[in-house]
């Protein structure tokens, strides 16, 4: 597994991939991979327990921009495909990703193609809390990709607090469990994946997440990095799949046919979704055609 820096690092490369997209200035769910989710739904079905009171901004001081790249850093290389039935789609990874591309995966992975779905996402800090059976390479991957989002400069900030638990007051907890720990808090849980997310929202504005993976269903430390990745990308609310890419978090088959001994860090398609998300102009509650039209602006 690569470290923590070389998550960092890919998420600095965001800025010269900008430059060559041509989009600085502009906008800057069983077998299926081992996991399960919560859906979107009905703002009435995630409103089924009190929005709490708003928590203070943490204390912490986001980048206005993304940091320039490093010399001594290059573009992670182009994940290769492992076999031609495998992989079906483009790499995201790819140097040359055009701003048509990039929309129409956000397009897909957001809003699920569908144009009567509205962006939910974060507009108020978040405090993540761990609890658990977790180790040193779970949290680092953590706070690795925390730390990336903070440099993006239309998120709300996020600071990570490693074995806070329940006196954390966190709005995302992260809760490494056993399966009976989890069917018992968690009753909707079908028993077939080892991990699972839950989010509520109030006016299409994000406020709450559980994410939670079966330790000992997942003793390797590659599995556990790949899920974690995922689950916080989704808890951020990007939620569908689409085989577009076939080396992103998004493919629906990764975990069975792609992911090996490591995980290292998302594709650069996957960092420009949380790019686009969280761009100044994508607010929440936003139509499909509306986000788009505004990422045009």
């Amino acid at each position: 597994m690569k470290r923590v820096s070389a998550v960092i690092a890919c998420a600095l490369a965001l800025v010269m991939v900008l430059s060559g997209c041509g989009i600085v200035g502009r906008f800057v769910s069983g077998v299926r991979r081992g996991l399960q989710s919560s859906g979107p739904s009905t703002p009435a079905d995630a409103t089924r327990t009190p929005r709490p009171t708003r928590t203070p901004r943490p204390t912490l001081e986001p980048l206005d921009t993304l940091p320039p790249l490093p010399s001594s850093e290059p573009l992670p290389e182009e994940t290769p495909a492992p076999d031609a039935t495998a992989a079906t789609g483009l790499s995201g990874n790819r140097e040359d990703l055009t701003s048509e591309e990039l929309v129409e995966f956000f397009k897909q992975v957001a809003f699920g193609g569908d144009s009567a779905n509205r962006v939910l996402k974060w507009v108020d800090p978040i405090v993540v809390a761990v609890t658990g059976s977790y180790n040193s390479a779970d949290t680092e991957r953590l706070t690795g990709i925390f730390d990336m989002f903070n440099n993006y400069q239309g998120f709300p900030g996020a600071v990570f607090l490693e074995a806070a638990g329940a006196d954390a007051n966190a709005n995302i907890s992260v809760n490494f469990v056993t399966e009976a720990e989890l069917k018992a808090a968690e009753s909707v849980w079908n028993g077939n994946n080892s991990c699972y997310v839950t989010y509520s929202y109030d006016n299409y504005e994000l406020y709450r997440s559980n994410i939670y993976l079966v330790s000992d269903w997942e003793p390797k430390q590659a599995a556990r990095d790949y899920l974690l990745t995922w689950a916080v990308f989704f808890s951020m609310g990007l939620f569908y799949d689409t085989p577009m890419y076939y080396d992103s978090l998004y493919n629906p088959e990764y975990y069975n046919t792609q992911l090996g001994d490591s995980y290292s860090y998302p594709v650069v398609a996957d960092l420009y979704l949380m790019y686009i998300m969280y761009s100044t102009g994508v607010k929440a509650g936003m139509t499909m055609d509306e986000a788009v039209a505004a990422l045009g602006n």
